[in-house]
Order: structure tokens, then sequence, then C-alpha cells
């Protein structure tokens, strides 16, 4: 991790692509993670041992608090580029960005609604 102004970000290179890639880490996330080291007392390396199946396990809870059905850690990512998208002003380059996909035409398949969202939009 590393400071950039006031801004804590983390370094990424994907597994699957090799890109390169940052996230911007939240202050109060930032401060957990300080004490959590402390606490295990780590000095190098992962943080948390777990697989997708690990988190998708943690998340399960949090998505029956949201109401939310059907979902994995590919439909998280999902989710947060369409809420991106819509923050954003509809900005599909940035969403495209955020994917790091290669041209917005793979960006919109992402951002492509489900029946119900649409059967809740036209009934709205």
């Amino acid at each position: 991790m590393r400071k950039d102004g006031e801004i804590w970000k983390l370094d990424l290179t994907e597994q699957k692509t090799g890109k390169k890639r940052y996230f911007i880490v939240p202050t109060p996330v930032k401060k957990f993670i300080d004490k959590w080291v402390k606490e295990k007392g780590i000095t190098s390396g992962r943080l948390f041992s777990i697989g997708e199946y690990a988190v998708w396990k943690q998340l399960r809870p949090a998505t029956k608090v949201l109401e939310l059905e059907n979902i994995s850690a590919h439909s998280i990512r999902k989710l947060a580029g369409q809420r991106l998208y819509k923050s954003s002003g509809n900005d599909i380059s940035l969403v495209c960005q955020y994917y790091q996909h290669s041209s917005p035409a793979i960006t919109q398949q992402y951002l492509r609604r489900t029946s119900k969202q649409m059967d809740d939009a036209i009934s709205k």
C-alpha cells in the first residue's frame, strides 16, 4: 500500500491478465488493515489466506441483509461497475478503465441489466 497525497492506494498485478492496477483504500479500511497486521504479527506476504469460496461464504450474510440473490464474487464486480456507471453520470470510459477492459463494447456487456431490473424500471 502506498500513500498518494491524502489517499491510500493498493497496487496490484492481476494474475489472469498481468495488468497492473490500483485501488483506493478508504481510511477506515486502512486503519482496520493496520490493526489486523499488528495483531497477527504480519511483516510480509498475504494479509488473508483465503480463496474465492471463503470470500463468497463471508459475503453471503451481507447479500441476505441487502436482499441480493444469486451473488458471486463476479456478480459483485458487475454490480460495482453498474453503480459506478450510474454515479459517474453514465461515463462508460470511466467504467471501462475500472474494469480494465480493452474496449467499451466489452464494458457494455457487464452493464447489461437483469430482467428483474428491467421489470422494476418499467413498473416505475
